[in-house]
């Protein structure tokens, strides 16, 4: 339990991408790749950066990943070095939510963890081809854009966090009920934990772990180290005490 995590990006309920990481699924390990995905969430939704912004952001993060080619007849090529800044040369592509092709969105959200798209998947679901890396694995965390690439890791998953991105909400927000579990005192993993509540560290009355956003997902991950470092990671949530996969 806990070893394998997906974090999932959903607009308007539907989830449109998620990316696994084979030894991430414990609280700890989790909180971090959730904190840098939500956080190009964010800075991928703003209007006020451009293609140009977007791009040389990201483009770090391709280095030495690699694009298929072809020949005028269809017939697979040596790859060569992918270079993000290609992009700006297409008008077709937007690194956008709202892009007809919206793979570039997806893919750079989840670039910032280490994370990537292995040979097999590099072509989208609107038929694109996509870079990937030769270096590919799933503990760096693997990039699924297909209904069948995203349904498998699902099936995989142990603990999952999904960001939703919706018309209502003013920001993206991530589900992480996932990363905790209600404390069971009879759990003898637990046995040498002291589960009186008023030592456990609390976390803020106003948070709900089916709904964080990125302010308040620094307090959870402050607050969830103190309680695994100082209390066995027994938390008061609401006047009930939950701990973190670990």
């Amino acid at each position: 339990m806990g070893q394998r995590l997906i974090i999932q990006i959903k607009e308007n309920g539907r989830i449109e991408s998620n990316c696994y990481y084979h030894w991430s699924g414990f609280t700890q390990q989790a909180l971090p790749l959730i904190k840098a995905t939500l956080t190009e969430v964010i800075y991928l939704l703003d209007p006020h950066h451009t293609k140009q912004d977007k791009i040389n952001r990201y483009a770090p993060y391709f280095k030495g990943d690699r694009v298929l080619t072809f020949d005028k007849d269809g017939t697979p090529t040596d790859p060569i070095d992918f270079d993000l800044t290609d992009l700006m040369k297409d008008d077709r592509i937007q690194i956008d939510i709202n892009a007809f092709c919206q793979s570039w969105f997806h893919i750079c959200a989840y670039k910032a963890t280490g994370a990537s798209i292995p040979k097999c998947q590099s072509k989208s679901p609107w038929g694109d081809i996509l870079p990937y890396s030769p270096e590919a694995d799933n503990i760096k965390g693997i990039i699924n854009l297909t209904n069948k690439d995203i349904a498998e890791a699902i099936y995989f998953g142990e603990q999952f966090a999904d960001i939703s991105i919706n018309s209502i909400d003013t920001e993206p927000h991530v589900d992480l009920t996932s990363l905790f579990r209600a404390f069971d005192p009879t759990d003898h993993t637990y046995i040498n934990i002291e589960p009186a509540s008023t030592k456990a560290p609390h976390f803020d009355k106003q948070i709900e772990l089916s709904r964080v956003t990125l302010k308040q997902l620094d307090h959870i991950i402050d607050i969830t180290t103190e309680a695994i470092n100082k209390q066995g990671g027994i938390i008061n949530y609401k006047d009930r005490l939950i701990i973190p996969i670990y």
